[in-house]
C-alpha cells in the first residue's frame, strides 16, 4: 500500500471504454486505411461541404430559382448524413439512425430527402415544381430538427410540451 503512493514510476492513464472507443474500433474494421486524423480531416471536409450546398442554396432561393434551391439543400442534407458516417462508422451510424426510437424521424427525413431530388429532377411544370419543392424543403428541415432531437435526452417531450397539445401524437 506504500508503495501506491510513494511509487516514483508514473502509471498510465487508463480511461474507461465509451461508446465512442466501439466506434472507432468499428471504423477501424471498416476503414483500415484511414487514421483518426483522416477521419476527422473526412468528416470536417463533408460537413463543410453540406454546409457549403445548405448555403450556397440560399443563392437560389434569393434569385427565386426553387428547383436549383431544393436539390442544393437536399445535396446538403446528404452529405451532413455523410460526414458522421466518418466519425462513426457506417454499420454504427445505420444502428443509431435506426434506433427504436428514432427511426420513424430517420424515415421520414430520408423520403423527405429522396422526394425533394425526385421533384427537382422531374419534368413537371415550373409552377407546381417550385410549390412542391418549397414545400418538401420545409418539411425536410422540420424532419431534420426533428430526427436531430431524439439524439439529445428529452429534448422531443421538451418541445412537444412547449408547442401543445397539437404534437402528442408523435410519442
Amino acid at each position: 500500500m506504500v508503495n501506491f503512493f510513494v511509487s516514483r514510476t508514473p502509471r498510465p492513464a487508463v480511461l474507461p471504454t465509451t461508446w465512442l472507443d466501439d466506434a472507432d474500433e468499428s471504423v477501424k474494421l471498416e476503414c483500415p486505411s484511414m487514421s483518426y486524423e483522416n477521419r476527422l480531416y473526412a468528416f470536417a471536409a463533408c460537413l463543410a461541404v453540406g454546409a457549403a450546398c445548405s448555403l450556397f442554396s440560399l443563392f437560389f432561393a434569393i434569385t427565386l430559382n426553387t428547383i436549383a434551391f431544393g436539390i442544393m439543400y437536399s445535396f446538403g442534407s446528404i452529405c451532413g448524413i455523410f460526414s458522421t458516417m466518418f466519425l462513426v462508422g457506417p454499420a454504427r451510424q445505420c444502428q443509431l439512425m435506426f434506433h427504436k426510437h428514432r427511426w420513424i424521424a430517420t424515415i421520414i427525413y430520408l423520403v423527405l430527402i429522396g422526394l425533394t431530388l425526385l421533384i427537382g429532377f422531374a419534368n413537371l411544370r415550373k409552377g407546381p415544381k417550385a410549390i412542391l419543392i418549397i414545400f418538401c424543403v420545409v418539411l425536410q428541415f422540420l424532419a431534420a430538427i426533428w430526427y436531430s432531437l431524439s439524439y439529445i435526452p428529452y429534448a422531443r417531450k421538451v418541445v412537444s410540451k412547449a408547442l401543445g397539445p397539437m404534437f402528442d401524437c408523435l410519442f
